[in-house]
């Protein structure tokens, strides 16, 4: 794909772009974001927020940031900002292009746009998200998918899967897969891995669950594989899940009451990520048995911080962990159970998978794919 010569002016929608940590679409679009603006000096990059920003988020003197009104607190909002605020924007900026990371776009705007949709989640597990939520993606995302000029998704997998459900021809859409944030490294010391542990598992061994607490992460049939494992085994290990308990549920609940371990297992909420880099570096392994991903950024994670990878052989997971990551069936907390015992009873193995994961790290770059975006933001813009 060839790129333009013609300076750009860029709009990019940077909503997610907030004081609190970022989650995985929020990473997407800061680490492109600031590689566009850096690697592309001749152009202009246009912010859109959704409320006054951190600076920190203005990281070169071709960017400009804008707040657009409303706050995107609620499916109403969210289209005032997308169908009012940004054609707004638009008519007193004349961007060539938009950019929006998150998926959703502007059907009143006529600004050339490409769309990032991670994964269609919203389309296999819909009674996953209130009803409202539900109603919206199910409702506008099919037209946000038609409206893009050129289509962005995280993985092979979730572009057969816009295809098989949307019918978008496949030359519409490209594939930026997702990397991490920095700072994620292997410890350097046994005396560090043990510092970590004594902060956050008294002093034991423990295997990690990062992200959302949500009915599609599992946590169900983790908490019961957890169960299974401490009956089978003589370890001291803890569980510990670092996110945001904002759909803990009632099935959720019941679940962690029922478990006979439950005294061991750790739940920390959402941490910061100096504090995520280093509970990566003293756990047992990652254990990630998410029934859907478009991606699955915590495998890497795990990989750059030198620990094993359990998760799922489903969807993208298996794509982005190769033969690095062990494989369970996230439908069968046995399963998850039989894999967390192989790594602890297998000589060998713990290390054969670290080192298989650092060599898979090297498939994932930021850099290569804010290369591949600025090349489809100036072919989109360069459209008579």
């Amino acid at each position: 794909m060839q790129r333009s010569q013609k300076k750009v002016h860029i709009a990019i929608n940077t909503r997610l772009l907030q004081d609190a940590p970022l989650d995985g679409i929020g990473r997407f679009g800061y680490e492109i974001t600031r590689r566009l603006a850096l690697h592309n000096p001749q152009d202009t990059f246009s912010l859109a927020f959704d409320r006054p920003f951190p600076e920190k988020y203005i990281t070169q003197k071709n960017m400009k940031g804008y707040v657009v009104n409303p706050p995107t607190r609620l499916p109403l909002l969210i289209n005032l900002f997308f169908n009012w605020g940004l054609p707004r924007l638009f008519s007193q900026i004349r961007p060539d292009v938009f950019f929006s990371p998150d998926g959703w776009v502007s059907l009143r705007s006529k600004v050339p746009t490409v769309s990032v949709v991670h994964d269609l989640n919203f389309m296999h597990m819909p009674e996953n998200l209130p009803w409202i939520w539900r109603r919206h993606y199910l409702r506008q995302f099919p037209k946000y998918i038609g409206r893009a000029d050129h289509l962005i998704t995280v993985s092979e997998f979730s572009k057969q899967d816009i295809i098989n459900h949307f019918g978008i021809r496949p030359e519409k859409i490209s594939v930026v897969y997702n990397d991490t944030g920095e700072g994620f490294k292997p410890a350097q010391s046994a005396e560090e891995i043990q510092e970590i542990q004594q902060e956050f598992s008294g002093g034991n061994p423990y295997f990690l669950f990062v992200g959302l607490i949500h009915a599609r992460k599992n946590l169900g049939g983790l908490m019961l594989a957890f169960d299974l494992y401490k009956k089978q085994s003589k370890s001291p290990a803890k569980l510990i899940i670092a996110g945001n308990k904002k759909w803990w549920s009632a099935e959720l609940e019941n679940t962690y009451q029922h478990c006979a371990f439950r005294m061991d297992i750790i739940f920390t909420g959402r941490v910061a990520d100096s504090d995520l880099q280093r509970l990566y570096r003293a756990c047992e392994a990652l254990v990630y048995p998410s029934f859907f991903e478009g991606f699955g950024i915590p495998i890497l994670e795990a990989f750059k911080s030198g620990v094993p990878v359990i998760t799922s052989n489903t969807t993208a997971m298996p794509e982005v962990g190769g033969e690095a990551a062990l494989y369970a069936n996230p439908h069968e907390p046995t399963s998850i159970a039989e894999q967390m015992l192989l790594l602890e009873n297998t000589p060998g193995l713990r290390e054969q998978c670290i080192q298989k994961g650092f060599e898979r790290t090297a498939l994932f770059s930021w850099d290569l794919g804010a290369e591949t975006v600025a090349q489809i933001l100036h072919q989109t813009a360069s459209k008579p």
